[in-house]
């Protein structure tokens, strides 16, 4: 994911982020881009997860 926005703020947010913490084991990731990045970084990431 970096890779592909090497600008993107990409934070481990939600309860996986918590050591020991008991989770459904899905993963909460935050993604921040500037305004201008934004359709762009939608389009790329589209590509290689689905949206929820």
């Amino acid at each position: 994911m970096k890779e592909l926005l090497p600008e993107a703020d990409i934070q481990h947010v939600g309860s996986t982020a918590i050591p020991d913490s008991v989770t459904k084991g899905d993963l909460d990731i935050q993604v921040r881009v500037s305004a201008e990045q934004f359709s762009i970084a939608v389009e790329l990431l589209s590509n290689l997860y689905d949206r929820n």
